[in-house]
């Protein structure tokens, strides 16, 4: 692959374009990055995230969305057993 942002931004656009067309988002993994196609194409052209194809997975986003849902939850049970030891008398 070439270090080339040129040609990484171009090696890029079919990706982008058949996470449109399947009306998914892209990911990666190594830093657990989500993208709609838009939003990349956006960034890319900015000069960022110019990362070859094999480092972007297409993904469905209720998949991320599920995800922060569950790690919401998560927190607000924290946070609720942590106020009641807090509010417990000593």
């Amino acid at each position: 692959m070439s270090d080339d942002p040129d040609a990484i931004r171009e090696s890029l656009k079919p990706l982008i374009q058949l996470a449109r067309e399947r009306g998914v988002w892209i990911w990666c993994g190594y830093q657990g990055l989500w993208f709609s196609p838009d939003d990349l194409e956006k960034a890319n052209a900015e000069g960022k995230f110019l990362w070859g194809g094999v480092n972007w997975k297409l993904r469905d986003p209720r998949e991320h969305q599920a995800e922060l849902d569950h790690i919401a939850k998560d927190a607000i049970d924290a946070a609720r057993r942590f106020r009641l030891r807090w509010t417990q008398p000593l």
